[in-house]
């Protein structure tokens, strides 16, 4: 792990402890509110101790995490290990639940899903229609994000595969074809049904129709016909 890296995964570490923090602080008010409310009895009704057991509840369920990503990003950076990945990109973002909680961006690549910042999806460029090539390094445990890197050289053809069979394929619709470009940069049924529109059950359908269509049964098969 570089100097750079480990100044990212600190500042990563800053924000879970952050979390950290408010997480015992509304563990602190749920017990506060159960105090209150044992010792005003019937009086406790009519004040603010029934809302705010709600609101210290859902702050805890929302950074229920936090500690044990603290903890894994503390051994990351003191065993210095780190690992990367490479291949196509696509971005999705998601609106966290709460008042004062930011939206979630991620970037799915290789069939896993990373937590990055905004500024990452900006520099990578990856949207609906741009799937870029980038090279991701993160910490094995805490999977925090300490680099990325886009490449501009497109990817070559899955060894092994015969690229005169691209031409006795039975065409594709444009859904199939859309559905396809989402399979190859990684994205689950579930990202991908959001993204189309459609319920999961549907895109499994046309995952069978598809595959049937390119003579393939697993989807990592149907990943690398895509990108040949």
């Amino acid at each position: 792990m570089t100097n750079p890296e480990r100044a990212r995964l600190k500042t990563w570490l800053v924000g879970q402890g952050v979390r950290a923090s408010v997480l015992l602080a509304a563990l602190a008010g749920v017990m506060a509110s159960a105090v209150a409310m044992l010792t005003l009895g019937s009086d406790a009704g009519s004040g603010p101790w029934v809302v705010l057991p709600v609101l210290c509840l859902a702050w805890v369920w929302m950074l229920r995490a936090s500690p044990l990503q603290l903890w894994r990003g503390l051994q990351d950076l003191r065993s210095g290990e780190r690992e990367t990945l490479e291949g196509p990109a696509a971005a999705s973002s998601e609106k966290a639940p709460g008042l004062f909680a930011p939206n979630r961006h991620y970037l799915h690549i290789a069939g896993a899903r990373f937590g990055v910042r905004q500024a990452d999806i900006r520099r990578v460029g990856a949207s609906p229609g741009v799937n870029p090539a980038v090279v991701l390094r993160y910490a094995p445990r805490s999977k925090a994000v300490l680099g990325l890197d886009v490449k501009t050289a497109q990817a070559a053809p899955s060894a092994g595969f015969d690229v005169s069979r691209l031409e006795t394929l039975e065409p594709l619709t444009l859904r199939e074809q859309e559905l396809l470009r989402l399979i190859a940069v990684g994205l689950p049924d579930k990202e991908i049904a959001r993204r189309l529109n459609l319920s999961p059950s549907t895109v499994r359908t046309y995952n069978s129709t598809l595959f049937a269509k390119l003579g393939v049964t697993r989807r990592t098969q149907a990943a690398a016909l895509a990108r040949s």
